[in-house]
């Protein structure tokens, strides 16, 4: 039972860690800006192997020319974390768009903590 623990924790590490470097590389990557959600799609998603229903926010922002550019948000959720009206802060980054954010790289870290916390209490 108690590797389940161990192995538990070496994968919120590993999960927490990869978000932590993607959202680096994003965000020096990228081209960063504030967008408008202008509408909310409802779509199945193909999710680690699995046929999932989920919202993804389609938001408006200016791109580098200073036209008006929509794209979909990568990431996608159910229940609906984004709405319409909202004002986020994202990354144009290899032709898709990320949300970013001080809230974002919180959970990032917390996720590593948390499988940290997990792999301490188990080895020791």
């Amino acid at each position: 039972m108690e590797n389940i623990f161990l192995l538990f924790g070496i994968a919120l590490v590993g999960i927490g860690l990869y978000w932590l470097v993607t959202d680096f590389i994003h965000v020096r990557n990228g081209f960063q800006t504030r967008g408008r959600v202008v509408k909310v799609i409802r779509a199945w998603k193909m999710d680690a192997g699995q046929l999932r229903y989920s919202f993804a926010p389609v938001v408006q922002f200016q791109g580098k020319e200073n036209q008006a550019v929509e794209r979909p948000l990568e990431t996608c959720s159910n229940p609906p974390v984004f709405f319409e009206g909202q004002s986020l802060d994202v990354v144009y980054y290899d032709d898709k768009l990320y949300p970013t954010g001080s809230g974002w790289k919180v959970l990032y870290a917390l996720t590593c903590v948390l499988g940290l916390g997990l792999l301490i209490t188990q080895l020791f």
